[in-house]
């Protein structure tokens, strides 16, 4: 399954916990919503690569990759995150291969690992 399709396939399931902004006043085509204010940092950051991805294909922004300063633009009004948690959370989520680093300090998500992210999502935040 191409890369668009498994996303398609998903969306329901990712929209329970992000929103991709169409364009308002308030905020700009792209930009990544949480659902929910009490994801720990590593799921936020995670979250905010994800809708980046989503955005993309969209076609509401013009790369599918994100820098640090741009998930911490994106979260800091959402949840309360610092720029070593984010630094933290990116490392983490390399190492287990649900992110790839592009170059040099972009991230993009690993879309055939996004389908098993989502089930630690599920289990973590929709059983409270």
């Amino acid at each position: 399954m191409m890369e668009k399709e498994l996303l398609e396939s998903l969306s329901e399931r990712i929209k329970k916990f992000v929103k991709i902004c169409k364009g308002s006043h308030m905020y700009p085509a792209g930009f990544v919503l949480l659902e929910r204010k009490d994801f720990r940092t590593v799921d936020a950051v995670y979250l905010t690569i994800l809708g980046r991805k989503c955005a993309y294909h969209l076609g509401l922004t013009k790369r599918d990759t994100i820098s640090p300063k741009e998930i911490y633009e994106t979260l800091k009004r959402q949840v309360k995150v610092s720029p070593s948690g984010i630094s933290m959370s990116l490392t983490s989520l390399v190492r287990r291969g649900y992110v790839s680093r592009i170059g040099k300090g972009e991230y993009v998500v690993v879309v055939p690992k996004v389908e098993e992210y989502l089930e630690t999502l599920e289990f973590a935040y929709d059983h409270e």
